[in-house]
């Protein structure tokens, strides 16, 4: 995933238990990660990851 074209903004609306949280939650925490994987994944130990408690 390449994180320099996403909008500014991304509205996540769904129906309740849809799963849309939990994927706003990983989105966020893949932007904010300092050391993303290569398979496009958040590395889930940096300070970004910590701090989201999403990992």
């Amino acid at each position: 995933m390449r994180i320099d074209n996403l909008s500014h903004a991304i509205l996540f609306s769904a129906e309740e238990g849809s799963g849309a949280l939990p994927q706003a939650l990983s989105l966020a925490q893949y932007i904010l990660c300092s050391d993303k994987q290569d398979e496009g994944t958040a590395c889930g130990v940096c300070p970004s990851c910590r701090k989201t408690g999403n990992a």
